[in-house]
C-alpha cells in the first residue's frame, strides 16, 4: 500500500501538519518526529488529526522514540513506530484508545453519575516549605554547575602605546571646611594644608665695616725766630700749631736755645700730639706758638711734616645685620623642612619652595651699627609654615591636568602614571612643578571585539584580533575548561582585558 512520509520539524503546529495532510493523497501517512527538540503538537492535536485521517479515508501513524508522543499515540488509538525502517507494509497494529470515566459511566447505565472526585492528599504541616526549600537548592546547584561548565576565556590585549613625559604646574589650594573636596577642584589646583612649627637658634658672621684709626703720630723739625735782643729758652713740650688746622698740636721733643738778636734761629725737633695721618702737614703750615714765648719767638716748618699714620679696623655695618637676619633665617627654614615631618599626616608630603617665616620673635643682636667688632651675633625664634599635600591628591591633579587635553585617537592610562620629582615653581611659594610620565595607548573595543571572537578557536581568534586591533604585543587566552581550546560561543563569557584598566 502506497506510504507518504511527512518529516517534522520543532516549529510545525496542528494547523501546519492539517493542511499538509489535506494535500496527502496517500491511503497512509506517517508523521516523522524530530530526534530533537520539542514539538508544538498537544496530545489534543494528535487527536485532532487522526480524526481528520479517517475522515478522508486515510490511515494516520507516527514514527518518534519519545515515551510521552508514544504514550499519547496509544491514548489516542494511532499506530506509531520507532523508526521508518520498523513500519511493516501489511496492516498497521492498532490501540484502542482508554474510554474516559464518562464512557464508563455511560456504558453501566450510570450516565448522571460521574466517578466520585478523588480526595486531595491532606499536606503536612512545613512540607510546602521544605518542598520549595528543595527547589531553591536544586536552582542553586544548576546554576553553579552552569558557571562550572559554561566555558569562559580571558584574554589579554596589549595595545599599541607610547611613554608621554611632561612637567606639569600645579598650584597649591588650600583646604577649608566646607570647601571643595580634591576631586571637585579645577585642573591645574592641589588640594593641600598648612603646617606649622616654631624654631630657635643663633649664628655668628663676620663684620664687613670698617674705619680708619690712628697708629703713628707725623713729625719733623720746626724753625723758631727770635723777635727780640734777648736769648730765650724753648721747653721739651712746647706747644706750635697751624692756623688751618686748628685741631693739630705739635710738640717739641727736646730743650732747645734761642741764641740773642733779633732774626736768629733755632731748629727743634717736634712730633704731633695724636697719632695719624691728618698731621702730615706741608711745608711752612706752622705758624703760631702757645703760652708766653709766642712773644718772644716766632715759628715755621721749612720742609714738610710726615711719618703721621692710620690702620684699618673691622666694625658693624648696618647691611651686618640685616644679612645675619636672613642667613638664620635660612639656617632655621632648612631645619623646618626636617622638623614639619612630624606634623605630616600618613601619605602627605612636604611641598618643596613652600616653607616661609610667618613671624619673627625677639631677635637680639650682641652687636649694635658702629660698634668695633670683627664678628656680630643673633639669636632669634621664628614660626614657619609650610604647605603639605597627599601623594594621591597630587596624582589626582596632574591626571586632571592630563586628562583636560587629550590626543586625538590616544587614551592615557592611570594606572601608568608616576610622578617622578617635584620642584618649586618659579612664580611664587604656593606653586610646584611636578614632573610626570605616563603611557598612551589605542582605545579597545572590548565588546566589539569579544562578538568577533565568540565562538571561534584560539588560533582563529589570534588572527581576528590581530586584524581588528592595533597590538603591541600578541594576544594571550585562557580557556577554561582548558581541554575546549575555543572561545565561548557567549560573548559575555569572554573577558577582555588590559595592563591599564579603562582602555
Amino acid at each position: 500500500m502506497k506510504l507518504e512520509i511527512l518529516e517534522l520539524d520543532p516549529q510545525d503546529d496542528r494547523a501546519s501538519v492539517r493542511d499538509r495532510l489535506a494535500s496527502s493523497q496517500a491511503p497512509r501517512v506517517i508523521l516523522v518526529f524530530p530526534n530533537r527538540g520539542r514539538t508544538r503538537l498537544t496530545r489534543l492535536d494528535l487527536v485532532l488529526l487522526h480524526r481528520q485521517a479517517a475522515q478522508r479515508g486515510r490511515e494516520l501513524g507516527l514514527v518518534t522514540r519519545h515515551p510521552l508522543l508514544q504514550t499519547a499515540a496509544e491514548a489516542a488509538g494511532i499506530a506509531h513506530f520507532p523508526s521508518i525502517d520498523h513500519v511493516p507494509e501489511a496492516e498497521w497494529p492498532h490501540s484502542r484508545p482508554a474510554p474516559s470515566a464518562l464512557a464508563q459511566a455511560r456504558a453501566s447505565g450510570r450516565s448522571g453519575e460521574l466517578p466520585p472526585r478523588p480526595p486531595a492528599a491532606l499536606l503536612r504541616p512545613g512540607r510546602g516549605l521544605l518542598r520549595w526549600l528543595w527547589i531553591g537548592v536544586a536552582v542553586i546547584s544548576l546554576l553553579v554547575l552552569a558557571a562550572a561548565v559554561i566555558p569562559t576565556a580571558d584574554v589579554l590585549l596589549v595595545p599599541a602605546n607610547e611613554a608621554r613625559q611632561e612637567t606639569i604646574k600645579l598650584k597649591a589650594s588650600l583646604s577649608s571646611p566646607g570647601g571643595l573636596p580634591p576631586a571637585g577642584l579645577p585642573p591645574g589646583l592641589l588640594a593641600s594644608r598648612q603646617v606649622e612649627v616654631g624654631l630657635e637658634d643663633t649664628l655668628r658672621l663676620p663684620t664687613t665695616g670698617s674705619s680708619l684709626a690712628p697708629e703713628t703720630p707725623a713729625g719733623g723739625e720746626a724753625l723758631f725766630t727770635n723777635l727780640g735782643a734777648e736769648p730765650a729758652t724753648i721747653p721739651e713740650g712746647t706747644s706750635v700749631r697751624s692756623s688751618g688746622h686748628d685741631q693739630l698740636r705739635f710738640t717739641t721733643t727736646v730743650v732747645a736755645e734761642l741764641p740773642a738778636g733779633q732774626g736768629s734761629t733755632v731748629s727743634v725737633p717736634i712730633q704731633a700730639a695724636q697719632a695719624g695721618s691728618p698731621g702730615n702737614l706741608p711745608a711752612e703750615s706752622l705758624d703760631s706758638l702757645d703760652g708766653p714765648l709766642g712773644l718772644l719767638a716766632s715759628v715755621s716748618n721749612p720742609r714738610a711734616l710726615s711719618g703721621g699714620a692710620d690702620r684699618s679696623q673691622a666694625t658693624v655695618a648696618q647691611a651686618d645685620l640685616l644679612a645675619l637676619q636672613r642667613a638664620l633665617e635660612d639656617q632655621l627654614l632648612e631645619q623646618a623642612g626636617t622638623a614639619l615631618l612630624d606634623e605630616l599626616q600618613a601619605g602627605e608630603r612636604l611641598l618643596p619652595g613652600s616653607l616661609r617665616v610667618v613671624a619673627v620673635l625677639d631677635p637680639t643682636f650682641d652687636r649694635a651699627p658702629g660698634d668695633l667688632a670683627s664678628s656680630v651675633g643673633l639669636r632669634q625664634q621664628v614660626r614657619i609654615a609650610g604647605l603639605a599635600a597627599q601623594q594621591a591628591d597630587m596624582e589626582e591633579a596632574v591626571w586632571k591636568v592630563i586628562a583636560a587635553d587629550p590626543e586625538p585617537d590616544w587614551l592615557p592610562a592611570r594606572p601608568s602614571l608616576v610622578i617622578t620629582d617635584v620642584s618649586p615653581g618659579a612664580a611664587e611659594d604656593s606653586e610646584v612643578n611636578v614632573a610626570a610620565r605616563w603611557t598612551v595607548a589605542r582605545p579597545l573595543d572590548r565588546v566589539r571585539l569579544a562578538r568577533a571572537i565568540s565562538g571561534r578557536s584560539v588560533v582563529e581568534a589570534d588572527r581576528v584580533l590581530q586584524r581588528s586591533a592595533e597590538l603591541a604585543e600578541d594576544p594571550q587566552f585562557r580557556v577554561h575548561p582548558p581541554w575546549l581550546n575555543r572561545m565561548p560561543w557567549i560573548g559575555s563569557r569572554i573577558r577582555i582585558t588590559s595592563p591599564w584598566e579603562g582602555l
